[in-house]
């Protein structure tokens, strides 16, 4: 990675800010306030854009680890963004999530191109990705589209240790795993 790109005679260069959680929220439905619309209520972060997120997850040993991963969150009571699920894709604005410079595949969704009854679309709904970890330090790059036709631009990633007796419910960080935005 470098620290800047010049595309088009315009550079891009990482943010130094660190930002955290499972989910990163770019804008919410009804533009409520979020880190990247300058916490102002209806304001649009960068319409037209992109944005690419990394981190380091660091693991003790080589291993494949269940995570919870969505290129965007349905609301259960509205998919009017639809079509909520798109054979091949996270999503229809077409985010990516790359481990170890490798790009983890979507779901093969149970409904594609489904406009009613949410069935597999938010990642609670469905087994999580196995996602391949080395030992020691795994680079995750993110890159997450706008989509001006959805009300909502987020995305999820994160390890989960699901118990099988109630799926979707009881969930727990991946034990055992360490993250840093510098790793050490």
């Amino acid at each position: 990675m470098k620290d800047s790109y010049e595309i088009d005679g315009v550079t891009y260069e990482w943010s130094g800010d660190d930002y955290t959680g499972a989910t990163i929220i770019f804008k919410h439905y009804c533009d409520f306030p979020t880190l990247f619309n300058g916490a102002k209520i209806g304001a649009y972060p960068h319409k037209n854009h992109t944005y690419y997120a990394q981190t380091w997850i660091y693991s003790p040993k080589a291993q494949t680890v269940p995570f919870w991963i969505s290129g965007h969150t349905w609301a259960t009571s509205d998919w009017r963004n639809g079509p909520a699920s798109v054979p091949g894709k996270w999503f229809h604005a077409d985010p990516k999530f790359f481990v170890n410079g490798r790009e983890i595949a979507p779901p093969q969704w149970k409904k594609p191109r489904n406009s009613g009854v949410l069935v597999d679309e938010n990642y609670h709904f469905r087994e999580p990705s196995m996602v391949p970890l080395k030992k020691g330090w795994n680079r995750v790059l993110v890159k997450s589209p706008s989509n001006n036709s959805a009300r909502r631009w987020m995305f999820t990633f994160v390890p989960v240790l699901v118990n099988p007796k109630t799926p979707g419910c009881n969930v727990k960080e991946y034990p055992g795993l360490k993250f840093s935005t510098r790793p050490e």
